[in-house]
């Protein structure tokens, strides 16, 4: 199977992201489906329109809606059902995509079948006279959400324990409503084994917090969760050592990621 295309993208008159605009859409142009062979060219042109910028999906709506258009039309020309096609090109787990990416865990097949299934049953219900009624089913593949998308990708996490029992966390990450502060919080009480209220975050302090690239693209709670995952567990590491020595404890298993356990000496 083998997959071309040829873009022509409006940048507006300002240069913004436009330019990073095709590396989101040629990885759902080649992975979306298993394609062994692609190639994918494209131009940014200057216009006298409105400059173009980030927005929700980064240019993956538009490249989406073309591949799927071009699988339905395949299907209807080879004679085969649309969900058929998909199912025989979808990518399975272990397949390595054009850039080199290794999908580990892949749902997409079932994702389809139950899909399919849902359309088959809708299709028995009746339809008021008088109102027509269609169903549709097209799939969706989106690169760097919930992951780490740049080489150079990270948050800093800095955790305080005071003596009663509450825990400040610093952050480098930006909560601008899409509830970063309140996972964060979540995460560093469950492997300090605390009550929610107890965690304090600090976000939006220059001054104080470390660095982050940014809240963007659908990584925040990933990459800033796990720092805090990290600093956490450090954290508690730290204090069991204290606890131990204090107590005369042996160490009975490093490494563990969210703790190290303890027996006694001798």
């Amino acid at each position: 199977m083998k997959r071309e295309a040829d873009l022509l993208l409006d940048n507006g008159a300002y240069v913004s992201w436009g330019e990073t605009t095709p590396f989101v859409m040629q990885h759902t142009f080649a992975c979306l489906y298993r394609v062994p062979h692609v190639r994918f060219t494209t131009q940014i042109v200057y216009t006298n329109n409105p400059y173009a910028t980030a927005f929700r999906g980064y240019g993956n709506p538009q490249i989406t809606f073309a591949i799927e258009s071009q699988m339905d039309e395949l299907a209807e020309k080879i004679g085969m059902e649309p969900v058929a096609l998909r199912l025989k090109n979808a990518n399975q787990p272990g397949e390595v995509t054009p850039q080199g990416s290794r999908i580990t865990s892949c749902g997409f097949s079932q994702c389809l079948e139950n899909a399919q299934s849902a359309v088959k049953e809708a299709r028995k219900r009746k339809t008021p006279k008088g109102r027509r009624k269609g169903v549709g089913i097209a799939s969706m593949f989106h690169v760097g959400g919930g992951a780490r998308i740049y080489r150079s990708d990270g948050c800093g996490v800095l955790i305080k324990v005071d003596d009663f029992g509450r825990v400040t966390v610093i952050t480098g990450a930006t909560e601008i409503g899409q509830g970063t502060d309140a996972s964060q919080a979540q995460i560093a009480a469950e492997v300090l084994g605390l009550p929610f209220e107890n965690v304090h975050i600090v976000s939006g302090d220059t001054q104080l917090g470390m660095w982050d690239v940014g809240c963007h693209a659908s990584r925040t709670t990933f990459i800033s969760g796990n720092a805090t995952l990290r600093a956490a567990s450090d954290a508690k590491r730290q204090i069991l050592e204290v606890i131990a020595n204090e107590y005369k404890l042996h160490v009975k298993e490093k490494n563990n990621f969210l703790g190290t356990r303890y027996t006694k000496r001798g």
